[in-house]
């Protein structure tokens, strides 16, 4: 009896062993987030045309979004279409 009470408290000073040693490895978490230099409030520029169209002109990636205004219903500008760039 006294050889399995030993054999149970040695398993469960491995397990504890183990568990301290584990907590304590440093090793620095990886951050998957990118950063930035400009945020994106300052990425994006809005412009509206003599004709009423709400563009916004992307300066890092040269994206322009063409919005078009919903006239029936109360959405606002909620449809875009991109735009690219052709080199003829």
């Amino acid at each position: 009896m006294k050889n399995i009470k030993d054999i149970t408290i040695s398993i469960f000073a491995i397990i504890g062993f183990v568990a301290i040693i584990t907590a304590f490895t440093n090793q620095p978490e990886q951050a998957n987030q990118t950063i930035y230099s400009t945020p994106d409030s300052h990425v994006w520029q809005s412009d509206i045309s003599d004709q009423g169209r709400f563009y916004l002109y992307n300066k890092v990636t040269g994206e322009v979004r063409k919005y078009a205004q919903k006239t029936h219903g109360k959405e606002g500008y909620n449809h875009y279409v991109i735009t690219k760039e052709v080199n003829y």
